[in-house]
């Protein structure tokens, strides 16, 4: 819950078809994106019926003028590459600076068989 996350949301017919979250880059992405004219996209969807169609590149194209009105020079976004549809927005206006593996490790392991 971080007050300074800003949420941009798209609607038709007011409803509501696409979102995104940008804020300052969270403590769990890259230490390579952490400084204070970086800006962050850590959240997003597109309604299935909505993709393709241009909403999330407009919602972008918002954020990062918006950003560039408020001094951030960058913007990043952490994304995971099995996400089919958010590698293709992502890898179509972002260059990969890293790439990271996160494995999760059960801790019953840790403790010897009795």
């Amino acid at each position: 819950d971080r007050r300074d996350a800003i949420f941009w949301l798209a609607e038709h017919d007011g409803l509501p078809i696409a979102y995104m979250r940008s804020e300052p880059p969270t403590p769990d992405v890259s230490f390579l994106v952490h400084d204070p004219a970086t800006l962050s996209i850590s959240g997003a969807w597109t309604n299935p019926e909505w993709r393709g169609r241009g909403v999330a590149t407009m919602i972008l194209a918002e954020i990062l003028r918006w950003g560039d009105a408020h001094g951030y020079a960058r913007c990043s976004v952490d994304f995971e590459s099995a996400n089919i549809h958010g590698s293709r927005l992502w890898l179509g206006h972002f260059e990969p600076v890293t790439y990271s593996l996160l494995r999760k490790v059960d801790e019953r392991i840790l403790t010897p068989p009795v």
